[in-house]
């Protein structure tokens, strides 16, 4: 996944929504599960958990070719990944 230790798990049809995956390096010890939310605006919605008392871990970066992630925690401390496709993005 544009250049990173990154594997997709697909778990059904590629056409239709579903639970899928991915498969990556330990970025630090104890690292949770941390699901990932496709979003239309990642600038917009980084402000929507913000204001709904979430905190912006990671900020908005680059995946090559594929979108622009950031890293979240909910209020109650939950990881979360949110993604904005963008083949363009550098």
């Amino acid at each position: 996944m544009g250049g990173e230790s990154y594997w997709f798990a697909i778990s059904g049809d590629e056409s239709t929504p579903g639970i899928n995956g991915a498969v990556m390096k330990e970025v630090g010890p104890g690292q949770p599960v941390i699901n990932t939310i496709e979003v239309d605006d990642i600038d917009a919605m980084s402000q929507t958990i913000i204001e709904q008392g979430g905190k912006i871990v990671k900020p908005k970066r680059a995946v090559l070719t594929i979108g622009w992630i950031a890293f979240f925690s909910d209020p109650e401390g939950n990881m979360h990944c949110i993604l904005q496709p963008d083949a363009n993005a550098r």
